[in-house]
């Protein structure tokens, strides 16, 4: 089987998969913001001459936004199954020079895997219930994963030019 092919066409889905992640999360947190959403909704509403209560207002924004943040998730779970994918093809090669040498894998790997957990806690945190101040925690906390995870990808990109020389 030809191992090389097929781990650029996984890493191309990778790439692909946590543009997604990105590219929703932006557009979360500003087309579909929820106090954008809040006051399209309530200047649509006088328009139509619908009386909608802010109460209904949040809560019709927060129905849309979800559905985006499932999207978030769904594209952050297959980022991560692609990237064990990818490893797990590393080891098939038995490509030990590179999996011992290359320790920006292993770093992209555990905080993809970190990520991986706070957003499963945060997308069933209704579920398993989690409180207002915890979700809250759990945000900053995958913020803070999101800067360890770019800074393993530019170690990563660092190692691959460095190896290329």
């Amino acid at each position: 089987m030809n191992y090389l092919k097929l781990r650029q066409f996984l890493h191309i889905l990778f790439i692909i998969s946590i543009g997604s992640v990105g590219l929703s999360s932006i557009v979360n947190s500003t087309i579909f913001s929820k106090e954008g959403l809040i006051d399209v909704i309530e200047s649509s509403s006088s328009i139509a001459n619908v009386e909608i209560s802010p109460v209904d207002a949040l809560f019709i924004a927060r129905v849309i936004r979800q559905q985006l943040w499932e999207i978030h998730f769904y594209f952050g779970v297959s980022s991560f199954l692609l990237s064990i994918l990818i490893l797990l093809i590393y080891k098939k090669q038995k490509a030990k020079k590179v999996l011992n040498s290359n320790i920006s894998l292993y770093f992209m790997l555990a905080s993809l895997l970190y990520l991986f957990t706070i957003g499963l806690l945060m997308f069933y945190r209704s579920d398993i219930h989690i409180s207002t101040h915890v979700f809250e925690l759990l945000k900053n906390l995958h913020w803070i994963g999101i800067y360890i995870f770019l800074f393993a990808i530019l170690f990563h990109l660092y190692n691959i030019f460095k190896k290329q020389r």
